[in-house]
């Protein structure tokens, strides 16, 4: 049983899942909502946060009858996981968390809600793609630890250390009585094996990395 969080502005994820508004009148509730009560200092972010996860769906076109006879439907087929959906309005809530004393725990203090009432047996966090502090919201609610995707070029492969460094920093300002696990691995993303910054001019770079990782 899995849950995915969105926390990226862009929603990627979001969209990708067709998981959105259909109209501006009718907004679909996403973790802003949930943002919002640790902003207002209310207790019922359980209550809010329930109503926020959705089952994304996919389309799928079928003939219902005898082929040649029938007449095409659709039907909308679960993924089979869970979503908290998020929107342009957590770009807003970036700044406002950034703002709050304890602004940096918000999505642990969910995290750790959400183990409490529900029974998943993954909740697997989409991060922005800036050091934000949406991300370290994220990097710091994902104690589990943190699976970082890059693709092999130069300036990704640079950025990839202040990456390194940030999940750190969120390990040694974790709390003593708990443990991050901190990064468990890089997987490549895009890789070819014909392009020469997979093993030559930029292998060094990548291998540095790596090491100074913290990899179980």
């Amino acid at each position: 049983k899995v849950l995915t969080i969105d926390s990226d502005s862009q929603s990627s994820l979001t969209q990708l899942l067709n998981v959105y508004s259909s109209s501006e009148e009718e907004p679909v509730l996403n973790l802003t909502d949930i943002y919002s009560e640790y902003f207002d200092g209310t207790r019922e972010v359980w209550n809010v946060a329930k109503q926020v996860v959705c089952q994304p769906t996919y389309e799928e076109k079928k003939f219902d009858g005898i082929v040649g006879e029938g007449k095409l439907v659709t039907e909308y087929i679960p993924f089979g996981f869970d979503l908290i959906p998020a929107d342009i309005q957590l770009a807003k809530a970036d700044i406002d968390i950034a703002n709050k004393p304890n602004g940096a725990y918000y999505l642990y203090l969910l995290v750790e809600e959400i183990k409490k009432k529900e029974d998943y047996d993954f909740i697997l966090i989409d991060c922005p793609p800036a050091l934000t502090t949406l991300a370290y919201n994220a990097m710091t609610a994902s104690t589990d630890g943190v699976i970082v995707p890059i693709n092999l070029s130069p300036m990704v492969l640079r950025s990839t250390r202040y990456l390194v460094g940030a999940v750190q920093y969120v390990q040694e300002k974790f709390p003593e009585q708990r443990v991050h696990k901190g990064i468990l691995g890089l997987v490549k993303n895009e890789y070819n094996k014909n392009r020469k910054i997979t093993f030559n001019k930029w292998s060094k770079t990548y291998n540095t990395i790596w090491k100074t990782s913290i990899i179980c």
